[in-house]
C-alpha cells in the first residue's frame, strides 16, 4: 500500500485483517483536482495528486511528516531510555 502515511496504512490493514474492508465499486472524485479518478477504496485523492503533492492518499497530510508522540508515549519512552543506562 503505497501513497499512505503510517497511520492510514495501519487503519486499512486493520480493516482488511478483520474483514471490514469494502472495495470501491466506481471511481470517486479527487478532493485536490476534482476529477473522478480515485480508484482505490478509502482514498480521497487520485494517484497523480498523491505523487505530485507528496501527500497521503487517505488523509491528505504530508507523507514525510511524523506525528508527535503523546504525553503518555513520551513518558514511556523516557522511562525505557533511563532503564537502559
Amino acid at each position: 500500500m503505497d501513497g499512505l502515511c503510517a497511520r492510514c496504512k495501519a487503519i486499512i490493514e486493520w480493516k482488511i485483517r478483520y474483514k471490514k474492508y469494502k472495495p470501491l465499486t466506481k471511481p470517486r472524485t479527487c478532493v485536490k483536482c476534482g476529477q473522478r479518478s480515485v480508484k482505490r477504496a478509502y482514498f480521497t485523492t487520485c494517484e497523480s495528486c498523491i505523487s505530485a503533492l507528496n501527500i497521503c492518499g487517505k488523509c491528505a497530510m504530508e507523507v514525510n511528516t511524523v506525528p508527535p508522540l503523546s504525553a503518555l508515549e513520551q513518558g514511556e519512552t523516557d522511562k525505557h531510555f533511563e532503564k537502559s543506562f
